[in-house]
């Protein structure tokens, strides 16, 4: 059974063969190496909101139809009705989305960060804690 990220890859290559790009293509337009595009449709590699919005609008399709067929698709319908009210936004709302989505996302690196660190801590506590005298 394919991954989520495989099938994700699966109908990125889809987009991609039916638009006639190559993946050297897709790469320059992307502003990502080729490897990083093989990794991608092979399910090895994903990609950040902000790629993937881009993306969508290389292979003009949206959100929605790079997500088809995973088990994401649970949510779609939402995904779908929130892209498309995205999508018909002026450049200038749709420049302040992806500005909040790219710090959101920020948010969740430093809160995971954060729960590393916490944990390292905690760790080293009990660890130091805990010996017997």
């Amino acid at each position: 059974m394919e991954s989520i990220q495989e099938q994700i890859g699966n109908n990125i290559k889809e987009f991609r063969l039916k638009k006639g790009y190559t993946q050297s293509d897709l790469a320059q337009k992307l502003n990502v190496t080729k490897v990083t595009i093989s990794r991608l449709e092979n399910g090895k590699r994903s990609l950040g909101l902000d790629k993937i919005i881009n993306l969508c609008e290389i292979l003009e399709t949206n959100i929605y139809y790079i997500f088809k067929n995973t088990a994401i698709a649970g949510n779609i319908d939402d995904i779908q009705e929130l892209t498309s009210k995205i999508e018909t936004l002026p450049p200038p709302y749709l420049s302040l989305v992806k500005m909040i989505v790219n710090q959101l996302n920020r948010l969740q690196i430093n809160e995971d960060e954060a729960h590393k660190r916490a944990n390292i801590i905690n760790s080293s506590y009990s660890k130091s804690h805990s010996k017997k005298f």
